[in-house]
């Protein structure tokens, strides 16, 4: 008998996509012109920027990642994370505790106020997050309170984070957009190419038209096919039974 409830499969890797090279080519087909030195340098800012804009207007799955972390070091309360081009961490989480770390509203200035007036050490219970820029790609510090002891060195934080997409150079250069997507991402540089001044404030991309082009590319795109509750269930425990059978009327 065949067995059920199982499966098998291969590691997840990293998906290929459009070299920049094609991309260009797309572009030349819907009207960029200028193939100078000057020309294709501005071409290639103009993908990346396309390519960055469409990356804002849905939680599209290629940009969110599960693998942060960030390894403890006894009195050191500053952590720059590994990645780059982070621009959302989600909850941080640590083992033996039940939820998430507590990250500090007031940001840097409050972890500053924190650690300067109450300083203590152990477990870290609360976080604050600053951004910056390193070699021209965005950075991301973590500053923890209270500094970890020597009983936490070499144990672990762990975070989820969303990422830009990855900054186009070379014509090999992949991007990140997937080509099941690639669509999209053609109707996105054909608009910009041809709106007005070619679109330099980055808003053609948000008109109704291509925002309902995104909706659907996005419902194709989900991590889970789990259906979508749209919203709580209503308790009726306190309802009458009029209000609860609208059919039972005077």
């Amino acid at each position: 008998m065949a067995q059920t409830g199982k499966g098998s499969g291969s590691a997840a890797g990293a998906a290929g996509g459009t070299t920049l090279s094609d991309m260009k080519d797309i572009c030349y087909y819907h009207g960029w012109h200028d193939k100078s030195t000057a020309g294709v340098a501005a071409l290639v800012r103009f993908i990346n920027r396309t390519v960055q804009i469409l990356s804002s207007l849905a939680p599209w799955p290629e940009y969110h990642k599960r693998d942060g972390s960030v390894t403890l070091a006894t009195d050191d309360e500053d952590y720059t994370l590994s990645q780059t081009n982070i621009i959302q961490v989600g909850n941080v989480i640590r083992s033996g505790r039940m939820t998430p770390l507590d990250d500090f509203k007031g940001g840097i200035e409050e972890w500053l106020l924190k650690k300067t007036t109450s300083p203590a050490s152990g477990w870290p219970y609360s976080y604050a997050l600053r951004k910056f820029l390193s070699s021209g790609s965005l950075a991301m510090e973590m500053l923890v309170y209270p500094k970890p002891s020597s009983s936490q060195n070499g144990e672990y934080l762990y975070y989820c984070y969303r990422t830009l997409p990855a900054k186009l150079v070379n014509d090999s250069d992949y991007t990140d957009w997937p080509d099941h997507r690639v669509w999209l991402l053609e109707e996105a540089l054909d608009i910009r190419l041809n709106s007005a001044k070619r679109d330099v404030s980055g808003v053609a991309l948000e008109g109704a038209d291509f925002m309902t082009k995104v909706m659907r590319a996005m419902s194709q795109s989900r991590t889970s096919y789990m259906p979508v509750r749209l919203g709580e269930p209503l308790s009726k425990k306190d309802l009458s039974l009029r209000e609860t059978w609208p059919q039972f009327t005077e």
